[in-house]
């Protein structure tokens, strides 16, 4: 995963994910300079968040795919292919699943 300047013309980070996972969908949270976060689904159905250019042990997991992520006011809302909406706190613990 690449992280690119605003013109999009510099790579300002480069961050490797283990092997095996295929990002889905991708959101992000924070200013580059200061702190940040960066939310990614994969299609094996956990989000790996990643914190100032590092990857953590933090994971979110879900029951099947995402079909969808946003980040809403400060929780993650993953719809899944098994019909149901998860919510999850940015700090990890789940919120709700409907």
């Amino acid at each position: 995963m690449l992280v690119l300047d605003p013109s999009g013309m510099v790579v300002k980070k480069q961050i490797t994910l283990k092997a095996g996972v295929t990002p889905a969908f991708i959101q992000c949270q924070g200013l580059f300079d200061v702190e940040y976060k960066i939310f990614v689904a994969c299609r094996d159905g956990q989000v790996i968040v990643i914190r100032n250019g590092e990857v953590t042990d933090q994971v979110f997991r879900i029951e099947g795919r995402p079909l969808g992520m946003l980040l809403f006011e400060k929780q993650v809302v993953i719809a899944g292919m098994n019909s149901c909406l998860y919510g999850f706190y940015l700090k990890g613990k789940k919120n709700f699943s409907l």
